[in-house]
């Protein structure tokens, strides 16, 4: 209970705005703030394919990247650009570039032509605005919400492990569970087969009632001077500050109103009498515009012996069923397993998912952050297996302003054949992109007849680009009878 308390007390205080993290940053979060600040980025990615039935590289297709994100000025909005070439030893063969400024891509592909293209979905307002205007138009059903989840997913381990924020949440969270209290149904009373005395709780709350405590909560926390200090202290001061602004609180309570509950919330709780959590089920209906009526409901119950807790999540509309049933532990070599089934719409893959995190120094005193994942797939009635391997490392000195290097490889191996994917690069400081030409050709102007009449010509261009790297087996002749 104190969980889902310290959960609801989160999603009450958190906005849809993602602040910045705070100073205690692992190496890859330094490359993001790095490539976010303007420092460009070089790097190399070298593609392997082998494979007994498909295509083959005969030697690796290498591709040279450079990015930079330009900030905006007075004179100039934001841009991203980015430039793929393909090389072949020293010699460059062709190359890609693109660029995404005011909600429009622009590219230029020597495969397709010298001409530069153009495709604007439409045009976007700032971010800052964009959300603002969502907000007032209760569009945030969607995004907000999502956001919110995700961030108080994020940060919710934090009030947990922090002891001094705990003690200044203890009464919020005992609030909290006074207040639920008010909505429980029945609490029956039962026995396990080994004879050990149980009772189940059940509460029924209506989405008014949990929207009306966050919006109380919020006016509570908000004026209690002692709390936001543990907050701002715990969530790394400015970023505390941002996420718990006073003068934000007619902007929590739109959030907190656009949410996309309905209906009722369910919650049912099992519990031995040594104070053993035996299962939980909670189901929440939700409602948007665009897929209607559905229902999130989460269920864990306790695994037998030493075996993990079985852990359920359902998402269910009137067309789709979509159902993660699986086991999650630490190894004793902190490593996290997660393993179990993923089902949609009746057709089921088993999973087991392997994560992993290091953090250390090399021999050049740089740190190194790793992040290891091994995901092995198999589909329902079938002896075939997928295994995705993902080996990544970031490294970079103390100094805010290193560079920051990576080295990241993944390989996706199944019975007939292995991709490798080889990345690595580094930030470099930034430099001034040279202006795009102003003639460019709008895509969404573009009639079949101009397709028909640009693509046979770039299918022969990238088919003999790609000649020299790849070997395709031949199909065996057909026999008349």
């Amino acid at each position: 209970m104190k969980r889902l308390a310290s959960l609801l007390l989160v999603l009450c205080l958190l906005c849809p705005l993602m602040a910045q993290a705070a100073e205690d940053y692992t190496v890859a979060e330094k490359l993001v703030k790095q490539l976010w600040a303007g420092s460009g980025f070089s790097g190399t990615l070298t593609v392997d394919v082998q494979s007994e039935t498909g295509a083959s590289t005969v030697k690796p297709i290498v591709l040279d990247a450079d990015y930079i994100y330009v900030r905006e000025t007075a004179e100039k909005t934001a841009e991203h650009r980015l430039d793929v070439t393909l090389m072949d030893g020293e010699n460059a063969l062709s190359a890609v570039y693109a660029q995404i400024k005011d909600g429009a891509l622009s590219f230029q592909a020597d495969v397709i032509s010298p001409d530069w293209y153009v495709y604007a979905p439409g045009k976007e307002a700032s971010p800052a605005q964009s959300q603002l205007d969502a907000l007032k138009d209760g569009a945030l059903a969607h995004t907000g919400a999502a956001q919110i989840v995700q961030t108080a997913l994020m940060l919710l381990p934090l009030c947990q492990e922090d002891s001094d924020l705990s003690d200044a949440l203890e009464s919020y969270t005992t609030r909290i569970d006074v207040w639920m209290e008010g909505y429980r149904e029945e609490a029956l009373l039962d026995k396990t087969a080994d004879g050990v005395t149980t009772m189940q709780s059940r509460y029924t709350i209506p989405s008014a009632a949990i929207k009306a405590q966050m919006k109380q909560l919020v006016l509570d926390v908000l004026a209690d001077e002692e709390l936001l200090m543990a907050l701002y202290d715990a969530f790394g001061g400015e970023t505390g500050r941002y996420y718990f602004n006073p003068a934000l609180q007619n902007w929590y309570f739109g959030v907190i109103e656009e949410l996309p509950l309905t209906g009722c919330i369910t919650l049912s709780r099992t519990v031995s009498i040594k104070g053993d959590v035996l299962e939980t089920r909670l189901s929440l209906p939700l409602y948007d515009a665009h897929s209607g009526e559905s229902t999130l409901s989460y269920e864990r119950t306790q695994g037998e012996g030493d075996l993990p807790d079985n852990r359920a999540l359902r998402f269910e509309t009137a067309d789709h069923v979509f159902a993660l049933l699986y086991q999650a532990y630490s190894s004793m070599t902190g490593v996290n397993v997660m393993q179990g089934t993923f089902t949609a719409d009746g057709k089921a893959v088993a999973f087991t998912l392997k994560q992993e995190e290091s953090l250390n120094r090399d021999d050049e005193s740089r740190d190194v952050y790793g992040y290891d994942i091994d995901l092995t797939l198999r589909p329902q009635e079938s002896e075939s297996e997928t295994q995705l391997v993902l080996v990544s490392r970031f490294m970079s000195r103390e100094l805010k302003s290193a560079p920051t290097e990576t080295d990241i490889t993944l390989s996706v191996q199944d019975d007939d054949s292995t991709v490798k994917l080889h990345f690595n690069g580094s930030t470099r400081k930034k430099w001034e992109p040279e202006p795009l030409s102003g003639g460019r050709t709008d895509v969404s102007d573009l009639t079949e007849a101009d397709l028909l009449s640009i693509l046979p010509g770039t299918a022969v261009r990238f088919a003999a680009l790609t000649a020299p790297f790849l070997s395709i087996p031949q199909q065996p002749a057909e026999t008349a009878e």
